[in-house]
């Protein structure tokens, strides 16, 4: 919950520093092109249809976000993430890999901020902590005004948490 309550900081703040995203375009999509010219405006058009909601645990909220989601790690190697309208999700990366399907008592954040064309998109499920394997995934997109070039992206984090607490996590990343 705190990291979801920073992400919000964190667009706050960039959209003071950048004078709220200056001017041209209009709209999603429209100006001066915020996705740092990557081409992936499909993507950035999808995720902007999303639902504008603050916080919501509506299961139905992240059904926007279905499809998978190819990128990097941090390292460069290739990695996945394919999640469907049930929240259920596969996580591949070289360090980590698991499919997950919630259930009654997971925990399930979505939020969509959307000011003056810059977009916020988070997604974030978890398991209560158990003496069983837990899981826990974020998924984070920022695009469009005052998002441009390596800040214009997808970025998923996802953590395994074992019955003796060790932890195993990864990142992956999709240029938007």
């Amino acid at each position: 919950m705190k990291k979801i309550t920073l992400s919000m900081l964190t667009l706050a703040t960039l959209l003071s520093a950048c004078g709220g995203g200056g001017g041209g375009g209009t709209g999603n999509g429209g100006g001066d092109g915020g996705n740092g010219g990557t081409g992936n405006t499909a993507l950035q058009t999808k995720l902007a249809a999303c639902p504008v909601l603050s916080q919501s645990s509506d299961p139905s909220a992240s059904a926007c976000l279905t499809g998978t989601y190819t990128g990097t790690n941090p390292a460069g190697a290739a990695c996945s993430f394919t999640i469907r309208a049930d929240g259920s999700y596969d996580f591949t990366s070289p360090t980590l890999t698991y499919s997950y399907t919630p259930t009654a008592k997971s925990f399930r954040l979505f939020d969509h901020s959307s000011l003056q064309g810059a977009h916020q998109v988070l997604w974030s499920m978890n398991d209560p902590i158990q003496t069983v394997t837990s899981y826990e995934v974020d998924f984070i997109a920022r695009f469009g005004t005052g998002f441009t070039g390596a800040l214009s992206k997808i970025e998923i984090k996802a953590e395994k948490i074992n019955p003796d607490s060790s932890r195993v996590n990864a990142t992956c990343v999709v240029p938007l």
